[in-house]
């Protein structure tokens, strides 16, 4: 497809893309690779002129759907890897494409590593840490993103580049993005009146990577702060991080062996099917409850769970292991996601604890925020990206099934099949451009 992108920046497709561990798969009509903050900004401006979408994408190892798109992908997993140990390795900043494992690397020698412990830490890359705000496997311990995180360099839709370490940050923004800054002190003062407030507490109370963290505006009195920190977990729809510093925790070794999350990233590529991972959290007064009533709609609706993993936090994580292809299974499926929603949420918890929204959730955020908060997580990335070019679908949809449209097949292709989609590759790659 020629889209009219900087050809500089652009690979054709020759063939399908890498696959995630998500269960969802599109192919992107191209891949861009920048390898500045200046071509990210020249991709901006293309898409505003032209009305053209972008995903960023790093490591490809999300599990919710959030890299995926038709649109174009914005590979950054090649470039923007620069590392700088800081302060005896007391702090560290990484560029966007460096991935844990070489940040965790470098820090070593120091006896440090930053504060996410992920499976995929060899491919999960600092800008999808940021992105969805990635954390240990036990919540509330004081190591995801949103706790460690120090200052970004981040491109902004509307061509702005704010560095939130420089000394007059808050004076480059309201004078490089004044529609920004007036937007954000107007979403507080929405959120200040009391009932809104102490819904929006109740909301972050648990683990929650649902949505922005709109908690933001509230906790912070400075734009720039605000904005530093509602990026964390935006999922690449607000704007691209191209660089993070962050405070580092103390090395445990042991405590990476017991990370139980490895079973579960592997689960996406290991068994046949499709493996979507629930990741629940509800108030400890209510836990079994909900617990039990989880396992009851497992049986109701014939689900196969291999394992459920329920923290003292109150987090429940679980893999589903389904057949999607057809459109009976997808009606089921659907029906059970209904009613695990309304369970989780009578309860007051959250949909999401640890893995983010994406395609995966993304038509359930009404239900975890209704109305009024909806319409101001809709409002947070109007303010951010006015021109709405970053992420359609990931974070925030119309489509009430995004969770069950393009999905992989459940079921390995026929030989046929393969055959047939070999042909196809090798024709595309031969077509004059």
């Amino acid at each position: 497809m020629r889209t009219g992108l900087p050809r500089r920046i652009v690979q054709r497709m020759t063939g399908r893309p890498r696959p995630s561990p998500s269960p969802f798969r599109i192919t992107p009509a191209e891949i861009a690779r920048p390898r500045s903050i200046e071509d990210v900004l020249d991709l901006f401006t293309w898409a505003r002129e032209h009305r053209g979408h972008l995903v960023f994408r790093g490591g490809h190892s999300s599990l919710s759907g959030q890299a995926e798109t038709p649109h174009v992908v914005v590979d950054v997993s090649r470039s923007f890897r620069q590392v700088t140990v800081l302060d005896d390795g007391e702090r560290v900043r990484a560029g966007a494409g460096t991935t844990l494992a070489e940040v965790n690397a470098r820090l070593a020698r120091h006896g440090r590593r930053l504060g996410p412990q992920l499976a995929s830490a060899r491919t999960a890359t600092i800008g999808g840490l940021v992105a969805t705000d990635a954390d240990t496997l036990a919540p509330l311990t004081g190591q995801r993103v949103w706790d460690t995180l120090e200052n970004l360099v981040v491109a902004l839709p509307t061509g702005v580049v704010l560095d939130t370490a420089q000394k007059n940050a808050e004076v480059t923004l309201r004078l490089t993005d004044p529609h920004l800054v007036q937007g954000l002190l107007t979403l507080r003062r929405r959120l200040e009146r009391p009932q809104t407030r102490e819904e929006v507490q109740q909301q972050f109370a648990l683990p929650n990577t649902m949505g922005y963290r709109i908690d933001a505006l509230l906790e912070f009195p400075s734009p720039v702060e605000m904005a530093r920190h509602l990026l964390i977990g935006s999922e690449g729809t607000l704007g691209f991080v191209a660089e993070a510093t962050f405070r580092t925790v103390p090395d445990a070794p042991e405590q990476r062996r017991r990370d139980l999350a490895a079973p579960y990233h592997a689960l996406g590529r290991r068994i046949p099917g499709h493996v979507l991972l629930e990741d629940f959290a509800v108030p400890g007064d209510v836990l079994d409850e909900v617990v039990g009533a989880l396992k009851e709609l497992l049986v109701r609706y014939d689900l196969d769970v291999p394992e459920m993993t329920v923290t003292p936090q109150g987090c429940i994580h679980y893999p589903l292991v389904l057949d999607l292809d057809d459109a009976a299974s997808r009606r089921r499926f659907r029906r059970y996601r209904r009613d695990s929603v309304a369970l989780i949420r009578a309860s007051g918890g959250s949909l999401r604890a640890r893995h983010g929204t994406g395609r995966a959730m993304s038509p359930f955020m009404l239900d975890q925020f209704g109305d009024e908060l909806f319409e101001v997580m809709r409002e947070v990335k109007h303010t951010f990206d006015p021109s709405m070019i970053l992420g359609p679908g990931i974070l925030l949809t119309d489509d009430p099934l995004t969770h069950t449209r393009d999905l992989r097949p459940a079921r390995p292709p026929s030989l046929r099949n393969r055959l047939g989609t070999r042909l196809q590759d090798w024709l595309e790659r031969r077509r004059p451009r």
